[in-house]
């Protein structure tokens, strides 16, 4: 069968199967967009060279939008007013209780130290300020196989599988990726835990092969779609409360680096 043959018959599957199912990132960007529309300051963690979350929230007029990420350049669209930042999350570059709402997508899965990053989450967060983080669920398929595969291999195989950049491939550790773990990063620091849920969505990462694809859209169908501790993602919404909490965190000052 042609290439061209099986990308049509993987899209009729999808359209099938899957119709009327948002994805996990619009679920996630819908979620963000409830949260910023009432906030004056907004912090994207990790978020991209063309701020593709950042650039579509509908704030407030005034509101501060913010980016940070490492990657090496920003190629942000020509009409956002964003202040965009080369930074890591482990050392925000933000004074204390600087924004409404902090929203991260597929960041946690790449630190090794996210005890430190939930720190500066609760840090740079207001008194009653709103977390919106979409990770990957490391009991998922895609996650176990990849935490077995050595990193320095990720980028050519997820370039062969989905047609991503290389340079946009990061290595995972995977170690705040289940609720379990999330639940317990939040409450170190003192963080409420708001939701944790867990989206489905189709077997995207198996797209490139018809066979692949069916299967995984059988394991979706019915493995996942019962059980939901092995679907993809972990959409999570954490709160700092409004009243100081005891748990004990390590805050600091910092002033924008520019």
């Amino acid at each position: 069968m042609p290439r061209g043959g099986k990308s049509d018959l993987v899209r009729r599957m999808k359209k099938t199967c899957y119709a009327g199912l948002s994805s996990p990132y619009r679920v996630y960007s819908d979620a963000c967009e409830r949260l910023s529309s009432n906030a004056s300051a907004v912090l994207d963690v990790g978020c991209g060279r063309t701020i593709p979350v950042l650039s579509k929230l509908s704030l407030p007029k005034g509101a501060l939008s913010v980016g940070i990420d490492l990657v090496a350049s920003f190629d942000p669209p020509p009409e956002s007013t964003a202040q965009l930042f080369r930074a890591d999350c482990t050392s925000l570059p933000f004074d204390e209780e600087a924004f409404d709402l902090v929203v991260s997508r597929s960041v946690l899965e790449h630190l090794e130290h996210p005890e430190a990053a939930f720190a500066e989450l609760y840090r740079v967060l207001r008194p009653g300020g709103h977390a919106v983080i979409l990770t990957p669920n490391w009991w998922d398929y895609v996650s176990l196989g990849s935490s077995l595969v050595p990193n320095r291999l990720h980028p050519w195989l997820v370039g062969r599988m989905t047609g991503r950049a290389e340079d946009d491939t990061f290595p995972t550790r995977y170690r705040a990726n289940t609720t379990t773990r999330l639940a317990k990063l939040a409450d170190n620091v003192g963080l409420r835990v708001v939701s944790l849920e867990l989206p489905r969505e189709h077997p995207h990462y198996l797209q490139f092969n018809v066979l692949a694809y069916t299967v995984g859209l059988l394991y979706e169908q019915t493995v996942q779609r019962w059980c939901r501790k092995l679907r993809p993602w972990i959409l999570a919404t954490f709160q700092r409360p409004d009243r100081p909490s005891q748990t004990k965190h390590s805050p600091k000052t910092a002033e924008v680096k520019r």
